[in-house]
């Protein structure tokens, strides 16, 4: 999951180096690719909460691999747009397959261990990733029911599910930038039901505490601040009333 959300991140930066140059302007493809690695970045999340990140051997692979995997990307989208996202398309489809078997392996034992908390918390309020908000096959966009996430079998079947999503959307993307669109992308539909103005938020998204908590991240601080402050300085008021009251 480390080496998943390169490609989604190498593509970003290459549409922003046209941007800047003015060579070629599709912000809303660029957002897209953003809602993408926004949902592999909770898969990583959720790994490492099931410990997947405690190996340093792990770790230094996993990290040494996406910075080499980051340039060999670049390249190749340099060269051919098209052929990253079939590429991408292929990954993707591996990775649906390899968590399709290990559903299917692993099934009871997956169902008798419960969801870590972060994996509840993305998809029961977190923005979750479909393609089908992306598109306009259908008259009405409406954000979809949230998947159940109780134990390790929903969890990695969600995630199964998100890598499905990613295949239609590099089929798309592939469509695009070929101009053989079959099916129109609707990127204002996408920002609006997977963007700020969705309902419900990541809980890694400053706005989820006001959401959740009525509080801003900011006064969330400022109110540990206070907090902070009001106990050093009721301490140093008792330790001058002790000094005063010293023959």
């Amino acid at each position: 999951e480390t080496v998943a959300r390169v490609p989604y991140f190498a593509y970003q930066s290459v549409l922003h180096t046209y941007e800047t140059l003015g060579w070629w302007r599709v912000p809303e493809l660029r957002r897209m690719h953003a809602d993408e690695e926004w949902n592999e970045l909770h898969h990583l999340l959720i790994m490492e909460a099931l410990g997947g990140g405690k190996s340093w051997a792990d770790r230094f692979l996993a990290q040494h691999a996406a910075v080499f995997y980051y340039f060999a990307l670049l390249a190749f989208y340099l060269v051919s747009p098209q052929w990253s996202y079939k590429f991408s398309e292929m990954v993707e489809n591996h990775a649906r397959n390899t968590y399709t078997v290990f559903l299917e392996q692993n099934g009871p034992r997956l169902s008798r261990m419960p969801a870590p908390s972060i994996a509840r918390a993305y998809y029961h309020r977190g923005l979750v990733y479909r393609y089908t908000d992306l598109t306009t096959n259908s008259t009405e966009h409406v954000i979809h029911d949230r998947p159940p996430c109780f134990d390790l079998f929903d969890v990695f079947n969600n995630i199964r599910n998100d890598e499905q999503e990613h295949v239609k959307t590099m089929v798309a993307c592939q469509e695009f930038t070929t101009g053989d669109v079959e099916q129109e992308i609707d990127f204002d539909s996408s920002m609006e039901i997977c963007g700020a103005s969705c309902d419900v938020l990541s809980p890694m998204d400053p706005m989820f505490l006001k959401q959740s908590y009525g509080k801003t991240e900011e006064s969330v601080a400022r109110a540990e601040w206070k907090k902070w402050a009001d106990s050093i300085n009721s301490e140093n008021d008792d330790k001058a009333k002790i000094q005063n009251s010293k023959p």
